[in-house]
């Protein structure tokens, strides 16, 4: 974010300074904010990165705007409870798995969404 600030300081929160926001989202353990974050991962490190979320808001893909060759594909699971995770498939699933005909995520027993189940940490 420091290298193209001109691209990434208008959309830091009102009220922060760009220097200040940027060295708050540098320390270890904070959480990613929102869409300005994940374009700047997605851009550091040549990523398209697809977000699986519970609504349309959370649920979608952010690339890199300089696609190679070296590009590699990410997922990452939003859980309001755990924020954002990067997740992988597990072996033999598939994501329809656990929906159910509405087309909506089909809950567990254990109250795992059907994302949850198709994904691992």
């Amino acid at each position: 974010m420091r290298t193209h600030r001109a691209e990434f300081e208008p959309f830091i929160p009102e009220g922060e300074q760009f220097d200040a926001y940027v060295e708050r989202m540098g320390t270890p353990g904070t959480w990613i904010e929102g869409q300005t974050e994940i374009l700047a991962a997605a851009c550091a490190w040549n990523l398209n990165i697809r977000i699986w979320g519970r609504d349309e808001v959370h649920d979608q893909t952010v690339g890199t705007p300089t696609p190679d060759a070296s590009t590699r594909f990410v997922q990452m699971l939003h859980q309001y409870e755990q924020h954002y995770q990067v997740v992988e498939p597990q072996s033999g699933s598939a994501p329809g798995d656990a929906i159910d005909e509405s087309g909506e995520d089909a809950a567990d027993e254990r109250g795992r969404d059907a994302l949850s189940e198709y994904y691992k940490d």
